[in-house]
C-alpha cells in the first residue's frame, strides 16, 4: 500500500472511477475501476469521507448498479468495494447503507457463486452490527441463507456467516427466530470441529454466548450436552486454543448459572472453568466468575462440590482485595451456601464464616465512599437461593440499586447479613457471634433507615439471638426493644415487619418484664398497625405469634379496641394453599385468650366480627388435632352461651352441626363436656333442634353422659336434652335410648339446677301422647305433686307445665282427681290472684310480679284441659268459684295469662247454663274489651316488627354492600375502613343482638296475641247463639271489632273469626260496613276453606251481603263470576237485578268486561231490555251498558249490536236512576272521538240538550258533561251551537241562583208529571227544593252545593269551547254572562277560575267588545287573577292584558301600579307564551307616557331587554317596540353610574344586528329601525355615539338616500326614510358626534335630499327632520360654509316662505343656526331679505296673539302629497306657532349685529311694532316665555353699542324696557316671570360687555336701575333655578365692575360660602363659579379664612350648563 492521497485528491480520483466504471463498456475496465476505488478507501486516512462520499444517494445508485451486474467480477468488486464501505463505526453511514442495499443483499446470498456470497455476507456482517440494521435486514428476511450458509466448506464464508448469525443474537426478539429457522446446531457444531478454522469457532462460540441468554436456548443447549464439550474445548492444552475463546466459553459458564435447572451442569466443569476465571488478573474477569459461581450454589450438588474444592477457602482469600464488587460476589456465594444443608453451614462457620462477615462489616463500613455497582454483563442475573421467578423477573440486587442511598457497600452489608441469619440458626453460633461483638455492627445495621432489606435480615438475626436469654439482656440494654417498635411504626417494608414482630416475640417469651416493657412502649399499637398494611401471610404470622405472647388484660383489650378480630378472621380462614398449621394454633390462641376476659360485650363483638366462621372450619378440617378441637369447641361455648345472636350466627354455617354430632363420638371426656356445651347452647334454637332431629347420635352421646357418674357431664346432658325434646321426634325417639327411670330419679337430685332440668325433659315428654304411659308408668305424678311445692319456683312452674300436658290423660286426671292436685292448682290460682285490696288484674299482676304470671299460664293451661271433663268444670266454677277469677284475669298484664284464662272460659261457656252466670258478671263486656285491646296490641305489634324487619334488612343490604367492597379491597385497606363496619350505617353487634331479640320477642307476643283473639271469638261465638246477645253485640260494637281477628295468620284462629262473624251477618244488622271493612273477601276465602260445613255457611252469608255496596268489587277476585253468569240466566226478577248490577260493577275492569262480552252478555241484556219493564232492572242494564262502553275495545262492538239506541231510548226516562246510568255512559261515548259520530246526529243531540233543561241537577251536570265533551274539537261546534241553547246556558253560569232554578224547574215538574215525585230520591228533593238552609256537616247539603259548583263549571267549560265563535262572545258579553263569570273569577277552586279567565280572554279576541269588558273592571279581575299560582291562569290573564292593553282607548284601566306590578311579574315569567302576550301588552301600554313611566319606575325595561334574546320573532318584536316607547324616559333619572346605560347599550348593537339580518319587508327590521331611532332620540350623545361606533351610518345613509316606501311597522304603515331621518336629526345635534357623522353624510348630502324632497313633495316630517339635521351641521364652521356653498340659504328661504307651519318652523331652526355665526350674517342677509323676515315674525305674531282662530290655522296648512297625515300631535300643532316665532326671535336676534341696515329695519316702525307687542304678550304666555328672551336679546345688542349724540330708536326702545324687566325681578308672586326676567337679564348682562373697538358701558344702564340689590336678594330665595340665573347675571355683572364685586363680597359671602362648602347643596356650583369670579379679580380671597372654604373650589370647575344655549323645541 503506497501513501494516502489527501482527501481533496481521493474524491475527484473516486469520481473518476465512478465515472469510468459508469460509462465504460467493457466489462474488465469496469472492474478496474471499481478496484481503484477499493484500493483508495483502505487507507485509514481518507477511508471515513470516501465512505461518507460513497453514501450519498447518486453514488449509492451507482454502488447498487455495480452489485446488480450481469458480470460476477463485476458484483464481486462492487460487493467488495461495499464492504469495505460498511466497515465503520459510523453510524449514519451504517444505516443509510442497509436501507439501500440490504434487500440486494440478501438477494446475492442465494448465487451459486461462492466467491460473491462471502462478499455478499461480509458486507451485511458489517451493517448487522448496528441494532436498527439488524431489525430492518430481518425483516427482508435474511436468516434462512445466512443458515445456510453456516454448511459451506468455505472458510471466508463461514467466518463472515458465523459472524452475521452472531451479530443477529444480539436483539433478544431475534434469538428464538435464529432457533427457530435452525440456526443453533449449525453453530454449535461449528463450535466443536476439530481442525475448524480458528475465527469461525471464534465467532461461532460468540453466537452461542449470545443466545445462551435466553432461558428456553439455555435448555437447548444443555440439553444437547454442550457444557461438558465446552470445558473440554477450554482446558484443551493446545496452544492454538485463543485465550478469547476460553473467556467466551466462562461467559457460556456465567450464563448458564442462570439457568432454572443446572442439574445436568457437572459441578467439576462448571467450577474449574470459573475457578481459571476467578484466577485471572482482570477484576472484571474475576467478578463475573464469582458471580457464576454464586448463581451456580444455588443447586445443592454444586454447593457441595465448591465445599469439597476448597472453593470456600479461596473465595475467602479473595477478600483481601479491596475491590468492592468482589466482596459484594462472595457474600452472594456465603449467602447461597448457607442456604443448604446444616453441614454446610457449620463447614462454613468451621472455616471461618463468621469473621469473614464482620470483616465484610467492617470493609463496607468505612467512610471511604461507596462506588456504584459493577454489572459484569449487561444480561447478569442474581437469583436468590429460595426464588422462583422466572428468567425475565430474576433482576439483580445490585441492578436494582441505581442510587447513592443504596450502594455498593450497604448491598454488601444486607447479602452478607443475610447469610449470617442462615448462620445464627445454631445457638453455638449466636454465642459466637456474641463474643465477636457482632451485635454492634447489626444494631447499627437495624438502624440505616436507608436500606429496608439490611434492616429485615439484621432484625432477624438479632431475633435470633434473642432466644438466648444473655443475649437477649445485652441487646435489649443496647436499646432493641425501641429501635424494633420504632421499625415497627415507620418502616413500610412487610419483611422489616416480619422479622421485627418474630424478634419482639422472642424477647417477649424470655420474662414477664420484658412482656411489661413491650406493653408500655406500645407493642400492640404497633403490631396492629403492620396488619392494617395488607401484609401477606408470613407477616402477618410473626405478628400475630407476637401478639400471643402477651397475657396482660389490658393489652388484649386494646387488641379488641384496635380490630385485631378482623385480622384473625381473615387469616383464619385463608385457603387451604396458603395456610400453616403453626400459623392457625397461633390464630386460635389469640381468639382463646381474648375470649378469656369474661366479658359479654367483648364476645358479642367477637361473634359480629366473624370469629365462629374460621373456627368452625378449623373444626372441620383439624378433628384429628384433638388438643386443637378442645381449644376450638371451648371458645365456641364461650361465645354462644348467652347470646342468640352468636348462636344465629354460628347456625349460619351447616358444617357445625355435622361437626359438633362427630365429635360427641369422642372419647375425651373434656371434649365431650364442651361439645355438649355448645350443643346446648345452639339447641336453645328451634330450627337447630329440627336438624338435630334426623340424627340420634346426640341422643345417644347424652345417654351415654347421663351414665357416667360426673356431675358436670350430667348436668350438661341434661341442659343439652331439655332443649331437645322439645322437639317431638326427639321426644318420641328419647324413651328407646334413656331410661325415664334415670331421669326421674334426677327429678329428685339434691341440686335445683340439675332438677330443674330433669323436670323440664319431663313436661316436654309429656306434651306428647305417646309418651303418656311410660311417664306415668313410673310414677312420675307423685313427684310432680311434690314438686309442685318445691322451693324453687322454676321446678315449680316447670312441674305444673308437667301436670298440664299429662292431664289431657284419663290416667292422668284420675291420678289428679285422687292425689287432690286440683286443689293444689286452683289454690295456686287464687293465691297468684289475691291482693290486700283486692284490686283489678293489673295491680294484682304487678304485685305478684312476672314469676307468677309464668306460674298463672301453667296453671289454666291445666285446669282449661280438666275443664273439658264436666266433672273437673263444675267443680272448677262452682267448688272453687273460679269463673270470677278468670274474668278477672283476662284484664291481666300476660298476654299468655288472657289467652288462657279465655282459653278456659271459652271451654266453660260450651255449657248454656253457664252463660247466665257469665253474663251475669260482666263477662261479654271484660271479653269484649280484651278483644280491642288485643286488636290495638296487634297493630302496634305490626308496625313496630314492619320498622324493625325493615332496619334489619337495610342493615343486611348495608352489610352486604360493604362486603361486597371488601372483598376487592386488600387487608391493608380494610384495617383502614376498619371504623366503617362499626360505623352509623351499620348497627353494631349490640344493636344487631337487641334487634333480633326484640322481633324474635315481639313475634312471639303476636303470635300469642292472634291465639288470645281466637279465644275470644270463641267466647263471643258460644255467647251469639243467643240472638239477644247478638243483636246487643251489633248494636253496640262495630263490625271491626270482630272482624279484626279474621286477619290473623293462624289459620285455626281464622276459621273460629270466621265462624263467630257469619253468627253475626245474620243479624242483618250493618251490612255495608260489613263489605267495607273486606267482608266479601273473608267470605270468599271461607267459601275456599276445606270445612264443608263453613263453606256452606259462607255461601249463605254471601247471599246475606249480596243487596250490600261494593260487595262484587271483591267477590269478583273470588271466583264468583262463573255463578253471576247463571244468576242472569233465569227468569227471577230479583235475581237479574243482583246478578246484572253485579255484572255492571265487574265489567268495570277490561278482562272481566271482555269475557262477559264473549259469554253472550250483550245479547241476554238487549233480551231482558225488551222483556221487563222494572226501573231498577232497567238501570242495572244501562249500567253494564255502560261498563263495556268504558273499555275501547268493546264500544264500537256494544254500539254496533244495539246499545247506543237502548240508551237513547232511556235517555228521558222518568226515573232519575236510569237518567243518571244513560248519561254516564254518554260521557264515555262522547268522550272518544271514534264513538262520537252516532250522538252528532240532530235528534240524539237535541235530546242531550233537553236533558239541560231537567229539574235534576245530576242530571243537568252530566248532560252539559256529554255536550262539553263533544264540543271539545271545533269542527263540531257549529252543529252544538243555536242562539236559543247558549241562552239556556248562561243564567246557569250564577251558581248562587241555580237552587231557585232547579227549585222552580221542579215545581213545573211535579206539577204536570205527579208520579215523579215518588221516583226522585230524598237527596234530589232536598237540593231541587233548595228552600231551607243546610245544616253544617249535613252530607246532602254538601253534595248539593258541589253539583251546583259543577254544573256551573261545565257551563263554564261549554261556554269556552263554544266562544271560538264570535257570535258566541257577542251573546255572552251583551247578556248577564259577564257578572257570572266575574263571580266565577273568586271561586277558591282552580277549574272555575280558568274556565272564566279562558272565556274572558276569548271575548278580548273581539275589538267590538273592548269597550264593555273594560268597563266591566276586566282589567282589575285580570290583575287580581294573575297572582293564582297557575301557569294557564296566568297565561290567559296575559292575553287579556295584551288584548286590551294594545288598544289606546282602553290605557286609563291600565294606570293602576298594582296593575303593571302584575304585567311587570308575568313578563318575568319562563313561560313562552305569557312572555308573548306581555310583550304585545307592553308595546301597546308604553306608548301612554304616564304609564310608560310608571313602567320604567317599576324596572321593567331588563325584562323587555331579556326579550330580544328569544327565539320567537314576535317576541323580539314586540320588545323592540316596547323599549322604543320607553327610551324618552329609560334616562330622564339616570345616574351616569346606572346599570341602565350598559344594559340599553347593548340595544343598539342588537337593533344593528337585527336589521342588518332580517328582510326589509320584515317587522324585526321595522321595530329594530324604530326602536334604535327611539334610543338616539331619548339620548343623542350616548346612542349617537354608540351607532357610529357600530357602522350604523352606513345602514342609516342607505335607507336615507333610497326611495320613499311604506311599510308595516308597529304602529302601522311607516316610511323608513321619516325613521332615519329622525336618527340624523338626533345625531347631527350633539357635537361629539357631528365631526364623524360627516364621514357618512354631509352637508352636501342633506342640501341635495332637501332640494330633491321639496320637489317631489313626499313627506313633510322627513323635509322637517332633514332641515333640521341641517342646521346642527351649520353648528361646524366648515358644514356651513359648504351648506352656504351650495344652495343651502336658497332653500331654507324657500322652505321658510312655504305655506306649512312645520316646515317654516323647522327651516327657521336651521336659519337660527347658520346665523350663530358672525360669518354668515352677511350672507343670510343677502339671501334672506331682512324686510321679509321682521314681516314674517310680525305675522306669526298676530297669529299667536290670536287675530287668527285655530280653525283658520288648520284650513290653511297645505299637505305634501296626496293621503298624507299630520305626524304631529294636536297638541303639538297647537304649540307650532309659538315655536316658529321663537326660531324668528332667535333668527333676528343674531341678525341684529349685522349693522346698521340690521338696526334700522329692526327697530323700524314694523319693528318697534314687532317688538313691542311680543314683549307685551309674551309676559303672559307661561311656559312660552323664551320667545320673550330672545325678543330681549335682540334689544341688548343696541344697548351695547355706542350712544350716538342721539339714541338711536334701538336704543331708546331697549332702555325702555329695562323697567319692565326690573318689575319682572320683583314680582315673587309669578316664579315663571321671574326666571324669564333672569335669563333675560343674564342675557343683557352678557351681551353689554364691552367689545372690541367699543367705548362705553351699556352695563352701566343696568346698574343704575338698581338690578344688583335685586340679584342679590334673589341668592337667598330656595327656588333653585331663581338662584341659579341670579348668580350667572351676578357673574355676568361682576366680571367688568368692581363695585358689583363689593356688593356681593358684602351682602352676599355668607349664603354663597355655605352653599359652596355643602357637598349635597344643588347650588354649589353656581355659588363656587361667582365666588370665584369676584374674589380672584376683586383680590380678597385672604378674606375667607374666618368661613373655612375649600380654596380649591376657586380653581377651575366642573361645567354647568349655561342656561341660555339654543336648542331644539322637538
Amino acid at each position: 500500500m503506497g501513501a494516502a492521497p489527501s482527501t481533496e485528491k481521493a474524491i475527484p480520483r473516486v469520481n473518476e472511477c465512478l465515472n469510468a466504471a459508469s460509462s465504460d463498456g467493457r466489462a474488465a475496465g469496469k472492474v478496474t475501476a471499481v478496484h481503484s476505488i477499493c484500493a483508495l478507501i483502505v487507507h485509514p486516512g481518507i477511508s471515513g469521507s470516501v465512505q461518507r462520499h460513497l453514501t450519498t444517494p447518486a453514488n449509492l445508485d451507482t454502488l447498487l448498479l455495480f452489485i446488480s451486474d450481469d458480470h460476477p467480477p463485476m458484483v464481486a468488486e462492487g460487493l467488495r468495494l461495499l464492504a469495505h464501505v460498511s466497515n465503520t463505526n459510523n453510524i449514519d453511514i451504517k444505516v443509510v447503507l442497509c436501507e439501500r442495499v440490504c434487500p440486494k443483499l440478501v438477494e446475492l446470498l442465494e448465487v451459486h457463486d461462492v466467491r460473491v456470497r462471502a462478499l455478499a455476507v461480509e458486507a451485511l456482517a458489517n451493517l448487522l452490527s448496528e441494532e436498527s440494521c439488524r431489525t430492518f435486514a430481518a425483516q427482508q428476511n435474511c436468516l434462512p441463507p445466512l443458515i445456510e450458509c453456516l454448511g459451506s466448506i468455505h472458510n471466508e464464508l463461514l467466518v463472515h456467516s458465523c459472524r452475521a448469525v452472531a451479530a443477529l443474537a444480539q436483539s433478544k426478539p431475534l434469538r428464538h427466530q435464529i432457533h427457530s429457522e435452525g440456526g443453533l446446531l449449525p453453530m454449535l457444531a461449528l463450535c466443536f470441529i476439530g481442525n475448524m478454522y480458528g475465527l469461525v469457532r471464534y465467532h461461532a462460540l460468540r453466537g452461542i454466548a449470545n443466545m445462551s441468554k435466553e432461558e428456553a436456548l439455555r435448555r437447548d443447549i444443555i440439553a444437547h450436552g454442550i457444557p461438558a464439550r465446552l470445558s473440554r474445548l477450554a482446558r484443551h492444552e493446545d496452544d492454538m486454543v485463543d485465550p478469547a475463546v476460553r473467556h467466551l466459553v466462562a461467559s457460556i459458564f456465567c450464563n448458564f448459572s442462570l439457568a432454572e435447572d443446572t442439574s445436568e451442569i457437572e459441578s467439576d466443569e462448571a467450577l474449574r472453568i470459573l475457578y481459571d476465571l476467578v484466577a485471572s488478573d482482570d477484576v472484571d474477569h474475576v467478578v463475573e466468575g464469582i458471580w457464576a459461581i454464586a448463581n451456580f450454589c444455588r443447586e445443592d450438588r454444586k454447593r457441595r462440590e465448591l465445599i469439597e474444592t476448597d472453593g470456600v477457602q479461596m473465595l475467602f482469600n479473595l477478600l483481601r482485595v479491596n475491590e468492592v464488587q468482589i466482596w459484594y460476589e462472595v457474600a452472594r456465594v456465603l449467602l447461597h451456601v448457607s442456604a443448604g444443608r446444616p453441614g454446610h453451614r457449620k463447614f462454613l462457620i468451621e472455616q471461618g464464616a463468621l469473621d469473614a462477615i464482620l470483616a465484610i462489616y467492617r470493609y463496607c463500613s468505612e467512610d471511604t465512599g461507596a462506588a456504584p455497582m459493577y454489572r459484569a454483563s449487561s444480561e447478569r442475573r442474581v437469583a436468590g437461593p429460595e426464588e422462583a421467578e422466572d428468567e425475565e423477573m430474576k433482576v439483580s440486587r445490585v441492578e436494582r440499586v441505581e442510587d447513592v442511598e443504596q450502594s455498593a457497600r450497604f448491598m454488601t452489608m444486607t447479602v452478607a447479613t443475610h447469610a449470617l441469619k442462615n448462620l445464627t440458626v445454631f445457638p453455638f453460633a449466636r454465642r459466637a457471634l456474641m463474643d465477636l461483638a457482632g451485635d454492634k455492627p447489626l444494631m447499627s445495621l437495624l438502624r440505616m433507615e436507608f436500606n429496608a432489606e439490611g434492616q429485615q435480615h439484621a432484625a432477624s438475626v438479632l431475633g435470633n439471638m434473642c432466644l438466648n436469654a444473655d443475649c437477649c439482656q445485652r441487646l435489649v440494654y443496647d436499646g432493641l426493644i425501641e429501635t424494633l417498635i420504632e421499625l415497627l411504626k415507620l418502616s413500610t417494608v412487610a419483611g422489616v415487619h416480619q422479622e421485627a414482630a418474630y424478634a419482639l416475640a422472642n424477647i417477649c417469651s424470655i420474662s414477664e418484664e420484658y412482656e411489661k416493657t413491650l406493653v408500655e412502649v406500645g407493642i400492640v399499637d404497633a403490631l396492629l398497625e403492620v396488619l392494617k398494611q395488607d401484609v401477606d401471610i408470613k407477616v402477618a404470622h410473626s405478628v400475630i405469634r407476637s401478639l400471643s405472647k402477651i397475657s396482660i388484660a389490658e393489652a388484649k383489650y386494646d387488641m379488641l379496641g384496635g380490630g385485631v378480630l378482623k385480622y384473625l378472621v381473615h387469616y383464619a380462614q385463608m385457603p387451604a394453599a396458603t395456610e400453616d398449621c403453626a400459623f392457625r394454633k397461633a390464630c386460635v390462641d389469640l381468639i382463646k385468650s381474648l375470649a378469656d376476659l369474661n366479658d359479654d360485650g367483648q364476645h358479642a363483638a367477637m361473634v359480629q366480627a366473624g370469629v365462629l366462621g374460621p373456627l368452625i372450619g378449623i373444626l372441620q378440617k383439624e378433628q384429628s388435632d384433638v388438643e386443637l378441637c378442645l381449644r376450638v369447641v371451648e371458645i365456641i361455648g364461650t361465645l354462644t352461651i348467652k347470646s342468640d345472636a352468636a348462636k344465629h350466627k354460628a347456625l349460619q354455617h351447616p358444617e357445625l352441626l355435622p361437626i359438633l354430632m362427630q365429635l360427641l363420638q369422642t372419647e375425651d371426656e373434656d371434649l365431650l363436656f364442651h361439645v355438649l356445651t355448645v350443643v346446648g347452647n345452639v339447641a336453645a334454637l328451634e330450627d337447630v333442634r329440627a336438624v338435630l332431629g334426623r340424627d340420634e347420635r346426640a341422643l345417644r352421646a347424652v345417654s351415654r353422659a347421663l351414665l357416667v357418674d360426673q356431675f358436670a357431664l350430667n348436668l350438661q346432658a341434661l341442659r343439652a336434652l331439655s332443649y331437645l325434646t322439645m322437639y317431638e321426634p326427639y321426644a318420641l325417639a328419647m324413651p328407646r335410648h334413656i331410661s325415664l327411670q334415670v331421669i326421674s330419679s334426677l327429678c329428685v337430685h339434691s341440686n335445683p339446677t340439675l332438677q330443674r332440668h330433669a323436670v323440664t325433659v319431663v313436661a316436654n315428654l309429656a306434651k306428647l301422647q305417646p309418651n303418656w304411659a311410660p311417664i306415668l308408668g313410673v310414677q312420675a305424678m307423685r313427684d310432680l305433686k311434690m314438686l309442685i311445692q318445691s322451693d324453687n319456683f322454676d321446678v315449680r312452674r316447670e312441674a305444673v307445665r308437667a301436670v298440664a300436658n299429662l292431664s289431657l290423660s284419663a290416667q292422668a286426671q284420675q291420678e289428679i282427681d285422687s292425689l287432690n292436685i286440683l286443689d293444689n292448682l286452683c289454690e295456686m290460682l287464687k293465691q297468684s290472684t289475691a291482693d290486700r285490696g283486692r284490686g283489678n288484674a293489673a295491680q294484682v299482676s304487678s304485685f305478684m310480679g312476672a314469676r307468677n304470671l309464668k306460674m298463672q299460664v301453667q296453671v289454666l293451661y291445666a285446669l282449661k284441659n280438666l275443664c273439658w271433663t264436666e266433672h273437673m268444670l263444675l267443680r272448677v266454677v262452682k267448688e272453687f268459684d273460679c269463673m270470677p277469677i278468670l274474668i278477672q284475669l283476662l284484664e291481666s298484664n300476660g298476654i299468655d295469662v288472657r289467652q288462657e284464662a279465655a282459653g278456659c272460659l271459652a271451654v266453660i261457656l260450651q255449657r248454656p247454663e253457664q252463660r247466665v252466670f257469665f253474663t251475669a258478671l260482666g263477662g261479654p263486656e271484660a271479653a269484649l274489651k280484651g278483644l280491642k285491646t288485643s286488636l290495638a296490641i296487634t297493630r302496634e305489634l305490626d308496625k313496630e316488627l314492619t320498622a324493625l324487619t325493615r332496619k334489619r334488612d337495610e342493615d343486611q343490604r348495608n352489610r352486604q354492600i360493604e362486603q361486597d367492597l371488601q372483598r376487592q379491597r386488600s387487608i391493608a385497606s380494610r384495617a383502614t375502613a376498619a371504623t366503617t363496619l362499626m360505623g352509623p350505617a351499620l348497627l353494631t353487634h349490640e344493636e344487631l343482638e337487641a334487634q333480633m331479640l326484640d322481633i324474635q320477642q315481639k313475634t312471639e307476643v303476636k303470635k300469642q296475641n292472634d291465639g288470645l283473639q281466637m279465644e275470644y271469638m270463641r267466647i263471643v261465638y258460644h255467647m251469639a247463639e243467643d240472638e239477644a246477645v247478638c243483636s246487643n253485640f251489633m248494636t253496640h260494637y262495630e263490625w271491626p271489632l270482630f272482624m279484626g281477628p279474621l286477619a290473623v295468620e293462624d289459620a285455626e284462629a281464622q276459621e273460629c273469626a270466621a265462624w263467630t262473624n257469619f253468627r253475626l251477618v245474620k243479624a242483618g244488622a250493618k251490612l255495608d260496613d260489613f263489605v267495607r271493612n273486606r267482608g266479601v273477601y273473608y267470605v270468599c276465602r271461607a267459601l275456599q276453606c276445606r270445612s264443608p260445613p263453613l263453606q256452606r255457611e259462607a255461601a249463605v252469608t254471601l247471599g246475606l251481603i249480596a243487596g250490600a255496596q261494593h260487595f262484587v268489587r271483591h267477590l269478583m277476585e273470588e271466583g264468583g263470576v262463573a255463578m253471576l253468569l247463571a244468576m242472569i240466566q233465569g227468569d227471577d226478577l230479583a235475581a237479574l237485578r243482583i246478578g246484572f248490577q253485579a255484572i255492571a260493577f265487574l265489567c268495570a275492569h277490561k278482562e272481566l268486561a271482555q269475557m262477559f262480552a264473549d259469554q253472550g252478555l250483550l245479547p241476554r241484556l238487549l233480551l231482558v231490555n225488551g222483556a221487563y219493564d222494572d226501573y231498577a232492572l232497567t238501570a242495572a242494564l244501562v249500567s253494564a251498558i255502560g261498563a263495556l262502553l268504558h273499555h275501547e275495545a268493546l264500544c264500537k262492538t256494544c254500539l254496533d249490536a244495539g246499545g247506543f239506541q237502548v240508551l237513547m231510548q232511556h235517555c228521558r226516562s222518568d226515573s232519575a236512576q236510569v237518567m243518571r246510568q244513560v248519561l254516564k255512559a254518554l260521557i264515555t261515548v262522547s268522550s272518544r272521538a271514534e264513538s262520537q259520530e252516532p250522538l252528532l246526529q240532530a235528534p240524539h243531540l237535541d235530546t242531550v240538550k233537553a236533558v239541560v233543561q231537567s229539574h235534576r241537577p245530576d242530571c243537568v251536570r252530566d248532560a252539559l258533561q256529554v255536550l262539553f265533551n263533544v264540543c271539545a274539537k271545533e269542527q263540531h261546534r257549529d252543529k252544538v251551537y243555536q242562539e236559543a241553547f247558549v241562552a239556556e246556558l248562561i243564567p246557569l253560569l250564577d251558581e248562587a241562583k241555580l237552587p231557585d232554578i232547579f227549585s222552580e224547574r221542579q215545581t213545573v215538574t211535579y206539577g204536570s208529571q205527579p208520579h215523579l215525585r215518588d221516583l226522585d230520591l230524598v237527596e234530589d228533593e232536598q237540593l231541587l227544593a233548595g228552600a231551607a238552609a243546610p245544616k253544617p256537616g249535613d252530607k246532602t247539603a254538601k253534595d248539593a252545593t258541589h253539583l251546583t259548583t259543577a254544573i256551573a263549571l261545565l257551563v263554564a267549560k261549554t261556554l269556552g269551547a263554544l266562544a271560538s265563535l264570535d257570535p258566541v262572545k257577542l251573546q255572552i258579553v251583551n247578556s248577564s254572562a259577564l257578572p257570572a263569570l266575574l263571580l266565577l273569577f273568586k271561586s277558591e277552586q282552580l277549574e272555575p277560575k280558568w274556565q272564566a279567565v279562558r272565556i274572558m280572554a276569548l271575548c278580548c279576541g273581539l275589538e267590538a267588545l273592548h269597550e264593555k269588558l273594560a268597563g266591566a273592571n276586566l282589567v282589575h279581575q285580570a290583575m287580581v287573577i294573575a297572582d293564582y299560582d297557575n301557569a294557564e291562569i296566568k297565561r290567559q290573564a296575559a292575553k287579556i292584558f295584551a288584548l286590551l292593553g294594545d288598544n289606546a282607548a282602553l290605557h286609563p284601566h291600565f294606570t293602576a301600579k298594582e296593575v303593571l306590578v302584575r304585567i311587570k311579574a308575568l313578563a318575568g315569567s319562563k313561560v313562552r307564551d305569557i312572555q308573548i302576550s306581555c310583550a304585545t301588552a307592553l308595546k301597546g301600554l308604553t306608548r301612554t307616557p304616564k304609564i310608560r313611566d310608571s313602567l320604567i319606575s317599576l324596572k321593567t325595561a331588563p325584562i323587555v331587554l331579556g326579550f330580544l334574546d328569544a327565539e320567537h320573532q314576535s317576541l323580539k318584536v314586540n320588545g323592540l317596540i316596547a323599549l322604543g316607547n320607553m327610551a324618552p324616559g329609560l334616562f330622564v333619572h339616570a345616574k351616569p353610574e346606572d346599570a341602565i346605560w350598559g344594559q340599553t347599550t347593548e340595544v343598539v348593537e342588537k337593533c344593528l344586528a337585527f336589521f342588518r339580518t332580517s328582510p326589509r319587508d320584515s317587522m324585526l327590521y321595522v321595530a329594530a329601525l324604530e326602536t334604535l331611532c327611539a334610543f338616539v332620540k331619548a339620548h343623542p350623545q350616548t346612542f349617537g355615539q354608540a351607532l357610529l361606533d357600530g357602522g350604523g351610518m352606513k345602514d342609516v345613509k342607505a335607507v336615507l338616500m333610497g326611495r320613499p316606501r311604506a311599510v308595516e311597522g308597529g304602529r302601522g304603515p311607516v316610511d323608513l326614510r321619516n325613521v332615519v331621518a329622525q336618527i340624523l336629526r338626533a345625531v347631527s345635534a350633539v357635537p361629539e358626534c357631528a365631526v364623524p357623522l360627516i364621514r357618512f353624510i354631509g352637508a352636501d348630502d342633506i342640501v341635495e335630499l332637501l332640494r330633491s324632497e321639496y320637489s317631489e313633495c313626499h313627506s313633510v316630517e322627513f323635509v322637517c327632520d332633514v332641515t333640521k339635521a341641517a342646521g346642527n351641521y351649520t353648528t361646524l364652521q366648515a358644514q356651513c360654509d359648504k351648506f352656504i356653498r351650495v344652495g343651502g340659504l336658497k332653500l331654507l328661504t324657500q322652505l321658510l316662505q312655504f305655506q306649512d307651519l312645520a316646515v317654516n318652523h323647522a327651516a327657521a331652526y336651521a336659519l337660527g343656526c347658520v346665523t350663530e355665526s358672525a360669518n354668515t350674517l352677511a350672507k343670510v342677509l343677502a339671501a334672506c331679505p331682512l324686510e321679509a323676515m321682521v314681516q314674517r315674525a310680525a305675522d306669526e305674531t298676530k297669529r299667536v296673539i290670536g287675530e287668527r282662530s285655530d280653525a283658520a290655522r288648520a284650513a290653511d296648512r297645505p299637505h305634501f302629497g296626496a293621503g298624507d297625515e299630520s305626524f304631529l300631535s294636536p297638541e303639538e300643532m297647537t304649540l307650532l306657532p309659538y315655536r316658529l316665532l321663537y326660531e324668528l326671535s332667535r333668527v333676528l336676534a343674531n341678525l341684529a349685529d349685522a349693522g346698521e341696515h340690521a338696526e334700522r329695519v329692526l327697530f323700524g316702525a314694523a319693528g318697534t311694532q314687532l317688538q313691542t307687542e311680543a314683549l307685551e304678550h309674551t309676559l303672559e304666555w307661561g311656559e312660552h316665555h323664551e320667545i320673550r328672551w330672545h325678543q330681549q336679546a335682540t334689544l341688548a345688542r343696541t344697548l351695547g353699542k355706542v350712544a350716538p349724540p342721539t339714541p338711536t330708536p334701538g336704543q331708546v326702545f331697549a332702555i325702555s324696557q329695562l323697567d319692565a324687566m326690573l318689575e319682572a325681578l320683583k314680582d315673587r308672586r309669578d316664579l315663571a316671570k321671574v326666571e324669564t326676567a333672569m335669563k333675560n337679564l343674564t342675557l343683557l348682562a352678557q351681551r353689554l360687555r364691552p367689545r372690541e373697538g367699543a367705548v362705553g358701558d351699556g352695563v352701566r344702564r343696568i346698574l343704575d336701575k338698581g338690578v344688583v340689590p335685586t340679584l342679590m336678594a334673589a341668592l337667598r330665595t330656595d327656588d333653585l333655578k331663581v338662584f341659579t340665573y341670579a348668580g350667572w347675571a351676578l357673574a355676568e355683572l361682576g366680571a367688568e365692575h368692581a363695585e358689583v364685586r363689593r356688593q356681593i363680597l358684602a351682602e352676599g359671602l355668607a349664603t354663597l360660602v355655605k352653599a359652596a362648602n355643602n357637598v349635597q347643596d344643588p347650588r354649589r356650583f353656581v355659588a363656587s363659579k361667582l365666588l370665584s369670579v369676584t374674589l380672584r379679580q376683586h383680590g380678597a380671597v385672604v378674606t375667607l379664612a374666618k368661613y373655612r372654604l375649600d380654596l380649591r373650589l376657586l380653581g377651575p370647575q366642573a361645567p354647568v350648563a349655561h342656561p341660555h344655549k339654543p336648542h331644539d323645541h322637538d
